[in-house]
């Protein structure tokens, strides 16, 4: 089952606050989608943005499973390609 694409949220944890997310993506590209923040390698954008790798963030996103596969003594859930502090 992909759990790709636009059905996932990205929360602030220290805010709570929250953004529609992509998946795959990253934390810059999604706030830049919702137009919080500008582009991060236009001229000194990087340094006022610093704070977004010093912050907690959580992608969050519900789907949902059949009876049978729920019944299954084991699921694997497989995430390609996380970031290192993920």
């Amino acid at each position: 089952m992909p759990l790709t694409g636009d059905s996932w949220t990205l929360r602030r944890l220290d805010t709570g606050v929250e953004t529609p997310a992509h998946v795959p993506g990253c934390v810059h590209l999604d706030l830049i989608a919702a137009g919080q923040i500008e582009d991060p390698f236009y001229r000194d954008n990087e340094s006022r943005l610093m704070w977004i790798g010093e912050t907690d963030w959580a992608y969050q996103r519900d789907f949902d499973l059949s009876a049978a596969t729920l019944a299954r003594d084991h699921l694997l859930l497989r995430c390609h390609g996380l970031d290192t502090l993920a």
